[in-house]
């Protein structure tokens, strides 16, 4: 059984030294609110009082406020740099034990991620990304699946205009998870493209009609005989026959329970090249350490370890590692 109580004995002298850089941040942290903070209020106290003394309304008080707004940016400022090197020498010294745990294929690669061009080929989404970030890549085998996957959170670019007629320019997310390619158990060479069904839950029989709208070039909209299935997600595919031949009642079923666990509109996959591509979203950071909790806590060892069974599992969840349709394992290095 797979277990990361071997791996937190084993990294647990690194995780004390890290612990020593955990520990000067927050020190620094303190010091940066007390003595800021002194001079702070030293400052506002003075505001106030030649507020007070022109006789300036108090509406415009707000003033007073001014050096406590500068302190909370100095203080994000001078800690924002030792976090962001911190929290990657914690992942650095802990994520490639816990990996190796589970299978000694799997690589981690901090600073790399999921390419723009492979997500944006994908179509999962139909939005083009203006500003795109990936990282931690997770490269290898668990079983007899190869296993690609990273953080990715992409954005697009919206314009407004104020009264005034000034533009305002704004990042808006609309993908923000984990991003997954991994080898699937049976050759395809057309587009399946599973999402999620909002219109046709929202709208009714009206809502069918829209799903027409969504559906990708080159693809048809895809009616199933699963009435569940049917009512979470709406299928589009480039190959009738094919699209059956991939999504048997049995798989179906997986994927409810894939959706179930992570959200009606988490989850989106696709089928191409013969690999199964599954975009989850979610809010929290991948893998991410607490920097106020102790770095040789084992709960967080747990967790970040939780998580990547997590991940990694959904190969068994879908039954991936069952290799009876004629394609063969790929071969590992």
């Amino acid at each position: 059984m797979i277990s990361s109580d071997k791996v937190y004995q084993a990294v647990l002298p690194v995780l004390e030294n890290i612990e020593h850089s955990r520990q000067a941040l927050l020190l620094k942290s303190k010091r940066i609110l007390i003595v800021g903070g002194f001079w702070a209020l030293l400052v506002s106290g003075f505001i106030t009082s030649w507020l007070l003394v022109k006789g300036v309304p108090v509406l415009m008080w707000w003033v007073a406020l001014f050096p406590f707004v500068i302190l909370i940016v100095v203080r994000f400022l001078m800690i924002s740099g030792p976090r962001r090197r911190y929290r990657e020498a914690y992942k650095e010294s802990l994520i490639p034990s816990l990996l190796k745990e589970i299978d000694e294929s799997l690589r981690f690669e901090q600073g790399r991620g999921m390419g723009r061009k492979m997500f944006v080929a994908s179509r999962l989404y139909q939005t083009n990304p203006d500003r795109y970030h990936s990282e931690d890549f997770i490269s290898g085998f668990y079983g007899d699946t190869e296993v690609h996957l990273s953080e990715v959170h992409a954005e697009k670019r919206e314009q407004s205009r104020d009264s005034k007629g000034n533009t305002k320019t704004s990042y808006v997310t609309f993908f923000k998870g984990v991003f997954m390619v991994v080898d699937f158990n049976k050759d395809c060479k057309g587009e399946t493209f599973v999402l999620p069904d909002i219109a046709e839950s929202m709208l009714g029989r009206f809502g069918r009609k829209l799903q027409k709208l969504g559906r990708r070039s080159g693809t048809v909209l895809s009616q199933l005989d699963h009435p569940e299935f049917e009512k979470s997600f709406v299928v589009y595919t480039s190959d009738e026959v094919e699209c059956r031949y991939l999504l048997t009642p049995s798989f179906m079923e997986r994927m409810l329970g894939i959706q179930q666990k992570f959200g009606k509109s988490n989850v989106r996959f696709l089928f191409k090249d013969s690999k199964l591509w599954i975009a989850l979203s979610r809010n929290e950071n991948f893998l991410e350490p607490h920097y106020k909790s102790v770095a040789t806590n084992k709960t967080e060892v747990r967790r970040i370890f939780e998580e990547l069974v997590e991940l990694l599992n959904l190969v068994e969840e879908l039954d991936l590692n069952t290799r009876i349709w004629g394609k063969a394992p790929l071969v590992r290095d």
